[in-house]
């Protein structure tokens, strides 16, 4: 896989050779050593994310499960089904999504929801900054 594949996030698969439903352990095998790790708790349920890159590439895990269920991306070098996102207009990234059939369904200043596979954009000075994705 390249450097470019790896960085690449598919909504309802995963970033590059990692895939929904992966554990830590699949994650470090893949990835290696995270950069920075947190733990918290999202609507009752543990969670713990692990960071790459500076930042660019974050994986959030359920516990006790274990399991990857979402990956956020951001950066220049991250790609969203392919494409560039970072530093593009919103409108420019859901044209790009509407035309692999994902619908915004709350578009606002600072963040675009898209319901299939939990999508969200976020949004700075009119461009966006970053990307997640959950698990279908």
């Amino acid at each position: 896989m390249t450097r470019q594949e790896s960085r690449n996030l598919v909504p309802g698969v995963g970033i590059g050779d990692m895939t929904f439903g992966m554990s830590r352990q699949q994650a470090k095998d893949i990835f290696g050593l995270p950069s920075g790790i947190e733990e918290g708790d999202l609507n009752g349920t543990a969670v713990v994310a692990w960071s790459y890159e500076h930042d660019t590439v974050k994986l959030r895990f359920e516990m006790p499960w274990d399991r990857l269920t979402c990956v956020e991306v951001s950066g220049r070098k991250t790609r969203l089904l392919g494409e560039r996102f970072f530093g593009r207009s919103p409108e420019q990234v859901a044209e790009a999504l509407a035309s692999a059939g994902h619908a915004p369904e709350l578009e606002a200043p600072t963040r675009w929801r898209f319901g299939e596979h939990g999508i969200c954009l976020s949004v700075a000075d009119g461009r966006v900054v970053s990307v997640e994705a959950e698990a279908s």
